[in-house]
């Protein structure tokens, strides 16, 4: 999936998998790994966190590598492996108002390991034919502005009544790859191969090869 010469930043990559130490957290991260400890363990429907709320902080699941913009999350759902389990969902970062592109959209599964001394990030790029892939030329800027949270609503509405096969790769697809994974605790120590805002871990894309920083 990627094969060029220097390593990608966090979110350039087509797809990221990060396995983190948790006792390396250290005050990092820690409210991103509480949080997502806190829904595996009381398992709220994870519906509200699908709609479009005015205060966007207010309901936003976990995700690591932490990004400094508001995020939708449509498709959430709990994902249950032998090893781990975690949640997955559709995402999209922004910091600005501006229309939905199709290819701006990531899939990721958040985890913890079964005995809880990792945390799992992956971060899938994938597009889809549900918006245009640029803003057109005549696009109206003035009414686009006019309605934002009306355009958010009813993009996060198609997003989350697509099928799977809407996107590419399908999350279907991912699901399955997703629950392929396998976290073997005594070969973490093993994987420190990256230093990420003070938190050591590991990184691959998804053809297995490593992407080191």
């Amino acid at each position: 999936l990627y094969t060029g010469r220097s390593t990608p930043a966090a979110f350039e990559a087509p797809a990221v998998i990060r396995l983190y130490r948790i006792a390396d957290f250290a005050g990092r991260y820690n409210s991103e790994f509480e949080q997502l400890q806190m829904i595996l363990a009381e398992r709220p429907n994870l519906a509200p966190f699908m709609e479009v709320h005015r205060n966007v902080t207010a309901k936003t699941l976990p995700f690591l590598p932490v990004a400094p913009a508001a995020q939708a999350h449509p498709h959430a759902q709990y994902i249950d492996l032998d090893t781990m389990s975690g949640i997955g969902y559709l995402t999209a970062y922004r910091q600005d108002a501006y229309p939905f592109l199709a290819d701006e959209f990531q899939y990721t599964f958040q985890g913890i390991s079964a005995d809880g001394g990792a945390y799992v990030s992956a971060v899938f790029n994938v597009t889809t034919d549900l918006f245009p892939a640029q803003v057109s030329a005549d696009f109206d800027w003035d009414t686009f502005y006019d309605q934002v949270p009306a355009y958010v609503t009813e993009g996060a509405a198609r997003l989350n009544a697509a099928e799977p096969g809407a996107f590419e790769p399908s999350l279907s697809t991912l699901d399955t790859m997703i629950r392929s994974f396998a976290v073997r605790r005594d070969a973490i120590p093993l994987l420190v191969l990256h230093h990420e805002d003070g938190v050591w871990g590991a990184r691959w894309n998804a053809n297995g090869s490593r992407i080191l920083s």
